[in-house]
């Protein structure tokens, strides 16, 4: 039977769309709409029209460099992480780290300006914990987090990401400074009310690997700094293990 007679009517515009998003998704850096459209086989105008709408939704992301992925897209994919290879290599560090640290630990990854959770493990001993969902994002420009994210990338790059937040960026360059130099990132209820935590890099050889980090949240009322301080080494140690694991290189295993 020939593959296009079988195919639904009336869904050239979805098939439009999810071209455009594997060419996004299939490229190492940003691209033009000219040049999706090209590729993707669709004329410009259409083009334009469904990279704005995916944008808008949240699927991709515009920047003066073109079109990338967006934190919803990789949500979705957020959401099968976990039993990727990848990550399957990286849950028992992260569930000793939930136990030594009685708190909730958090492996995110780059996606454009905001950071998305990719694999998290919780310690059940406390009936008040930060619950975290796997495909959550958080911004860069706010918490420890994103700051652990922006001190792996080059001081260019953190102006233009602040930049871009605006209004809403609680981290300033300075404090991206004073991170990198101290080799973790502590803040207080900077994304989720009554919650503080700590965060460090993974680090990376690739430099075209996107940045992750691990970090460690809890109530404030047990997440102080003097917390952070104590338990960051730990995470710092851990972090170093995931690295040559390759789970933020697509080597592990």
């Amino acid at each position: 039977m020939d593959e296009r007679a079988s195919r639904t009517e009336g869904g050239e515009t979805a098939r439009r769309a999810l071209r455009l998003l594997d060419t996004v998704a299939r490229s190492s850096k940003p691209r033009r709409m000219a040049e999706l459209s090209e590729e993707a086989g669709i004329n410009r105008s259409t083009g334009y029209r469904l990279l704005r709408i995916l944008q808008e939704e949240g699927y991709l992301e515009h920047t003066a460099d073109g079109y990338g992925v967006g934190s919803k897209l990789v949500a979705l994919a957020a959401a099968a992480l976990p039993r990727h290879d990848d990550y399957l290599v990286a849950r028992p560090l992260l569930r000793a780290l939930a136990y030594r640290t009685g708190e909730t630990v958090g492996l995110h990854r780059r996606s454009g300006d905001r950071a998305v959770l990719v694999l998290t493990a919780e310690n059940q001993d406390h009936p008040l914990r930060h619950v975290a969902q796997v495909g959550e994002s958080v911004p860069l420009a706010r918490g420890c987090t994103g700051m652990s994210m922006l001190v792996q990338l080059p001081p260019h790059e953190v102006e233009q990401v602040l930049s871009r937040a605006g209004a809403g960026a609680a981290t300033a360059p300075q404090d991206v400074a004073r991170a990198r130099e101290r080799g973790w990132s502590y803040s207080v209820e900077a994304n989720h009310a009554g919650i503080a935590g700590f965060a460090v890099p993974v680090p990376a050889d690739d430099r075209r690997a996107e940045p992750m980090t691990l970090g460690v949240s809890g109530p404030l009322g047990r997440m102080n700094q003097e917390v952070a301080h104590r338990f960051a080494p730990l995470l710092a140690e851990a972090a170093t293990r995931l690295a040559e694991l390759g789970v933020n290189t697509g080597r592990a295993g």
